[in-house]
């Protein structure tokens, strides 16, 4: 027999940000507490008929399943205060969600860490990296490229920096080879001995950070002369996909998969006597795509797992007004030079991090926590590949946020983690996998529950605003061409309204007007 703290845990576990531990769920700083949740507010815990328990559970998947729960907003705060202030002001400079500005910034803290900095967990999980592979979902005209380009503006200083640098390089060479080439005339004319000849200059590489737009074979080459890795910026992700095996007829698909854990690879070029191999090989990938073509990302995706190795930002936008607000030169300088100092400070040997004891027990619990989720009866199966990618994320998040750590002097350990890390680099997880369900629920399920997402995300953006919720005509609904053109049909709408209707996450009123009968649509928030 169940008692009822043991239902409520059970009930508690379809929270974004359970942490679990020996069976028992802890609450975690910034999370909504169990009794907020069950209740809507706080106070002492009442306890509740066991029939209303399993009504309220009903209830909480719904709105999970419509997107009506609150999504987690980027966890700002758990970054040294340098980048919290760079990210709070880009973003209501441009203004856009900190969501945008914070993810970039994650991307572009990764790949400057690079090949840099390892981490331990134990004996059989050892040096994990930090690349990441961030996607960040919003309709066009809400600036999220603005917002990315802005996070990257200290990479694309540094590639400047890397590029003179290169040239000064490049010169330096050029006037090497001249005195090499005189002396093996002199010699081959005098006939002389070559101990005095100099030893053959070898050609500078230039060192990269940033790729953009660039083909997977092109992507290979870079690798091949940065070790430490890079970034890979695409505006749209999407091309990323339509790219692969485009220029060869190789499987750059797995090849792919394979940089996400950074094993070795193995390049057959059609101009090479022998195959370039890579060992380690770092990439980070960030862009943007739009609601509209993140489905078939997913779908494409599904059957090698590519697309689950992606963390997705999803956040409510809306085309906001042009503001007198700017960021300050002393932030942004400030941000960029802390990010440039973090490049230039990179040991020159690789650095491996551990994980003191009680961080080790802190991220166990929470380890344990996603898979105990993983394990409920009505988990959804198309949330197990890219919730099975979490245990890393959770791990890569601690070594950047240790690292951003170090840098601004909140440590003064180099190499051990303390607990305090680890909980930053949960609430970081417990951020995105919010996102991730959001995203796999609009694109799981019958065409009909998809519609009803749809919907239901058009009508809180576009609606109006009501006691009551969100209305919207059905004849803007329409016009809207939410399901898609020529989709978007009466009996469409009225089908899904219906559903909705049914599952008591909206209504719709009858209005009769001069020229027939008006319909409106009202969601309930």
């Amino acid at each position: 027999m169940f008692d009822e703290k043991e239902i409520v845990d059970a009930l508690y576990m379809h929270s974004p940000n359970p942490v679990i531990s020996n069976n028992i769920l802890s609450q975690s700083e910034g999370f909504v507490s169990r009794e907020v949740y069950l209740t809507g507010r706080g106070g002492k815990f009442t306890p509740t008929p066991l029939n209303e328990m399993e009504d309220l559970k009903d209830q909480l998947l719904k709105e999970e399943q419509y997107g009506l729960n609150e999504l987690m907003k980027f966890p700002t705060d758990i970054f040294p205060e340098v980048i919290q202030d760079f990210i709070k002001a880009q973003a209501k400079a441009l203004p856009v969600p900190e969501d945008f500005v914070g993810v970039g910034m994650l991307g572009v803290v990764s790949a400057t860490i690079g090949n840099t900095t390892l981490i331990n967990v134990k004996n059989s999980w050892t040096d994990e990296g930090c690349n990441v592979w961030l996607c960040i979902i919003a309709d066009p005209s809400v600036r999220k490229t603005a917002a990315l380009k802005a996070s990257m503006s200290p990479l694309f200083k540094l590639e400047k920096e890397l590029h003179l640098e290169f040239q000064s390089l490049k010169q330096h060479y050029k006037q090497n080879l001249e005195q090499y080439n005189l002396w093996k005339a002199k010699i081959k004319k005098d006939k002389a001995t070559n101990e005095d000849m100099p030893e053959e200059p070898v050609a500078p590489v230039l060192r990269r950070i940033v790729v953009i737009k660039n083909t997977m074979e092109g992507l290979f080459k870079v690798l091949g002369n940065n070790p430490n890795g890079v970034i890979r910026f695409n505006d749209e992700l999407k091309t990323l996909f339509t790219e692969l095996n485009k220029y060869r007829n190789g499987d750059d698909r797995q090849t792919l998969l394979e940089l996400f854990s950074r094993n070795r690879i193995t390049i057959d070029l059609k101009l090479s006597e022998e195959p370039e191999i890579i060992d380690d090989p770092f990439v980070t990938i960030m862009g943007g795509t739009q609601p509209e073509t993140i489905e078939p990302i997913i779908v494409d995706g599904v059957s090698d797992g590519l697309s689950a190795r992606f963390l997705f930002s999803y956040p409510e936008t809306a085309i906001a007004d042009f503001t007198d607000y700017d960021v300050s030169n002393e932030i942004k300088e400030a941000y960029e030079d802390a990010i440039i100092n973090l490049y230039w400070s990179r040991p020159k040997e690789t650095r491996r991090l551990n994980l003191s004891s009680d961080a080790y027990e802190y991220l166990k619990s929470v380890i344990n926590g996603l898979r105990a989720e993983m394990r409920a009866p009505d988990f959804p199966q198309q949330l197990l590949a890219p919730y099975g990618k979490l245990d890393g994320y959770l791990v890569r998040f601690t070594l950047i946020l240790h690292v951003l750590a170090y840098q601004n002097h909140q440590t003064k350990n180099e190499t051990m983690v303390d607990k305090e890390t680890v909980r930053k680099a949960h609430k970081l997880v417990g951020y995105f996998k919010s996102h991730m369900r959001k995203v796999y629920n609009r694109t799981g399920g019958t065409t009909l529950n998809k519609n009803c997402l749809k919907l239901v995300e058009l009508v809180k953006k576009k609606g109006k605003k009501t006691d009551f919720g969100y209305e919207m005509t059905f004849r803007d609904i329409e016009r809207s061409h939410v399901f898609g053109k020529g989709k978007t049909t009466a009996d469409a709408v009225f089908e899904v309204v219906n559903m909705l209707k049914n599952e008591s996450i909206g209504t719709y009123e009858m209005k009769e007007i001069h020229n027939g009968v008006s319909y409106k649509f009202i969601l309930f928030i």
